[in-house]
């Protein structure tokens, strides 16, 4: 299982799959056009880290995200149980400053998160058929 902690990623934009217009990997950059806005995350700085683990009789891989999410409050409360009844491509900053694409319209990723010690633990999860791409 390969994990990496991102340190410089401070926001993850989380577009609604329905908000996905194109999608398309190419050499590993992906492209994709959006409709609306994303729903846009503040992290605790360094909190942010990325799995994909491909499974070696499938090839298929199994991605998670987790992170957490400072400054809890009514209004971000209702926005996170709001997220974990939809499907989402995420798009975060990886540890070298490169734009990167989790999930796609059809491997979305699901939300869920919990409240632990004054920060909501959050978590996306889902799978993939390769590793997460870049962004144009």
């Amino acid at each position: 299982m390969k994990q990496k902690v991102v340190s410089v990623a401070h926001s993850i934009k989380l577009w609604p799959v329905e908000n996905v217009l194109q999608y398309a990997v190419v050499s590993a950059k992906a492209v994709f056009q959006t409709k609306g806005t994303p729903h846009i995350l503040e992290l605790v700085p360094g909190s942010l880290k990325v799995t994909d683990d491909p499974d070696a009789a499938t090839g298929v891989y199994n991605k998670k995200l987790t992170f957490k999410v400072q400054h809890p409050d009514n209004s971000r409360t209702s926005l996170l149980y709001m997220l974990t009844s939809g499907w989402f491509v995420a798009e975060y900053v990886d540890e070298n400053g490169n734009g990167r694409i989790a999930g796609s319209p059809g491997y979305p990723l699901a939300f869920s998160f919990k409240y632990i010690g004054g920060l909501y633990e959050c978590t996306m999860q889902g799978k993939g058929q390769i590793a997460d791409p870049y962004t144009l």
